[in-house]
């Protein structure tokens, strides 16, 4: 009997399959539903693939400290999900400001969604004042030094790397020196988050220490990699906008040659500081760099930035499994976002003639 319901039930799904496919893809109804949810992907959610791995690493570190190599840390506590999500909000909050300041550029390179009139710039402007309140004020219940780092992370990456006069985004050296000083601080931030123990006020220097600094190295080395090659693929806009970026400025295969470089030396300093998260995330991302190097493709560069960023999230999740769960709903979730708003295969893996 069991056998029974159970083939009739893969008969079923066999049959049904294409049907379900096809409501998914082409039915009307989800217009309206993305519609709903624009405010939510005005936060760029996507773009956290590479912020929450990094303050994940930090956590990992500190870890390090008490534990020989963790690995599967299923404990849950209210204090770290308000954590993530006050600095969810304040970072949210940067990434809507960049968009803000970024329409001209965007419409260039194609990449100007919902400020292209689907969302009024009153609107985009009053959340962006609301996710930044509202970050800062949930970020009081973890710790002074947290909330610190915070609002460091938010003066780099929103008054001087956007506002002007300061624009660092524009320059070709300061833009790339602003994201890793923030890459540096998510570092720290979830590295003192942890090392505080659960401590409102603490003695800064015991926890902050020259093994902090030592450690983040690879990390800092594999995040500036990627970083410099970013400018790659919008070359074209940059220079009909007259942005000026380290790719224009040095040249497309001298900074791929940089960053292969970087991947490279983080790799062995990986080894020589017996860290296995990055030795064995970098290792699996040196053949992009060395493809993106020595053939130079428009989709060797592509995956030299996709890749690197999804195998450092596949490794960290194996430390925190949360974090998994998280990733997948914002990656599919994006998925239907952006095939039913814009008609658009965002994000993927897979770049052209995959």
């Amino acid at each position: 009997m069991r056998s029974i319901i159970v083939f009739t039930l893969i008969l079923s799904i066999y049959f049904l399959f294409p049907k379900i496919k096809e409501f998914f893809i082409a039915h009307p109804i989800h217009k309206e539903i993305v519609s709903k949810i624009d405010i939510l992907f005005l936060f760029r959610p996507t773009m956290f693939f590479a912020v929450w791995p990094l303050i994940s690493i930090g956590m990992y570190l500190s870890y390090l400290n008490s534990i020989e190599y963790p690995q599967f840390i299923f404990s849950y506590d209210t204090r770290t999900f308000i954590f993530f999500i006050s600095n969810t909000f304040i970072i949210g909050s940067t990434f809507i400001k960049n968009q803000i300041t970024d329409i001209e550029t965007d419409r260039i390179n194609k990449k100007l969604f919902l400020l292209d009139g689907y969302l009024d710039l009153d609107v985009v402007e009053k959340v962006y004042k609301i996710s930044l309140l509202i970050g800062f004020i949930l970020l009081l219940f973890s710790n002074v030094y947290n909330l610190i780092i915070s609002l460091l992370i938010f003066v780099f990456w929103d008054f001087l790397y956007n506002d002007k006069p300061c624009e660092w985004k524009k320059n070709p050296f300061l833009g790339p020196f602003c994201n890793l000083v923030v890459c540096l601080l998510l570092l720290l931030s979830g590295w003192t988050f942890i090392a505080s123990g659960g401590a409102y006020f603490f003695a800064f220097n015991k926890v902050i220490n020259f093994t902090f600094f030592v450690k983040i190295i690879p990390y800092l080395l594999i995040y500036l990699a990627v970083v410099l090659i970013t400018d790659i693929p919008d070359i074209k806009g940059d220079k009909d906008s007259q942005k000026d970026t380290f790719t224009l400025e040095i040249g497309k295969r001298n900074t791929m040659l940089i960053s292969f470089i970087l991947v490279v030396a983080s790799f062995f300093i990986s080894l020589y500081l017996v860290d296995p998260l990055a030795c064995v995330s970098i290792i699996c991302s040196i053949p992009f760099f060395f493809y993106g190097l020595f053939r130079g493709l428009n989709k060797d560069i592509l995956r030299s930035i996709r890749y690197p960023i999804f195998i450092l999230n596949f490794f960290v999740t194996t430390i925190f499994p949360y974090l998994f769960l998280v990733i997948v709903l914002i990656y599919y979730l994006s998925k239907y976002y952006y095939w039913h708003r814009f008609d658009l295969n965002y994000p993927t893996l897979l770049v052209e003639n995959d």
